[in-house]
């Protein structure tokens, strides 16, 4: 089976991935395929402002052929502008070896158009800012029978926007800080220091606030850099 970009490792190690402005294309598997070699392998993808058109796996398993981006055991992929069209399904998370792999959206990608669209993608978007809503006119009735009318404006507050804090582990500075933005978080204290592992040098090896945490919009998160 052919696929576009297959993210399958062969060595154990965590591992990312960033896409970005890439077009995949008439594929005969699928699109993009990620998956780790073990269960306690890790692997973010982040896939921005690209397109998959066309998977229409004609060789492979049904249903597990022809997916526009799949996720196995193990893959975090996080879909921002990204046009998914025209495959036999759009995303599809598997789970073969562990716990089902996971798709996030920002909200502002284009899924449609394939025979099925596949798995829904967890939603991961800014919320609506608030907004001044006109009250209902009051009336007064005076002993003379004059009605006066008032136009008071009251605010409705809606839920203020969070910052939902995403996995960084693994992705390089700049990749984390755009994957931040994206989520109304901000890049905090970044510290610097030594790894043995080569291909950790100027990745994110650990966070100061766990994936998945919800602040206030614009709080800062504080990362440590890995250096030889």
């Amino acid at each position: 089976m052919q696929n576009g970009i297959d993210f399958t490792p062969t060595t154990t190690a965590d591992a990312s991935l960033s896409l970005d402005d890439v077009t995949i294309s008439g594929t005969s598997g699928n699109g993009l395929a990620v998956g780790a070699t073990s269960a306690a392998q890790k692997l973010n993808v982040l896939v921005r402002d690209s397109t998959i058109i066309g998977s229409r796996g004609t060789f492979g398993i049904a249903g597990e052929r022809g997916i526009g981006v799949s996720a196995d055991t193990g893959a975090h992929v996080w879909l921002t502008g990204a046009t998914i069209f025209d495959n036999l399904i759009g995303i599809k998370t598997f789970a073969r070896s562990g716990a089902a792999g996971v798709i996030d959206s920002y909200c502002d990608n284009q899924i449609g158009g394939n025979v099925d669209d596949g798995t829904a993608p967890n939603r991961l978007c800014p919320n609506l800012p608030p907004v001044i809503v006109p009250a209902p006119d009051p009336v007064i009735v005076t002993n003379t029978n004059t009605v006066t009318t008032r136009e008071p404006v009251v605010v409705t507050e809606k839920t203020a926007a969070q910052c939902v804090v995403p996995d960084l582990r693994g992705l390089t500075l700049a990749v984390a800080r755009r994957m931040l933005r994206a989520t109304n978080c901000a890049l905090g204290v970044v510290t610097r220091k030594r790894t043995a592992k080569r291909k950790l040098a100027g990745s994110v090896i650990t966070q100061k606030t766990a994936a998945g945490k919800k602040l206030r919009a614009g709080a800062k998160v504080a990362v440590t850099i890995g250096r030889r």
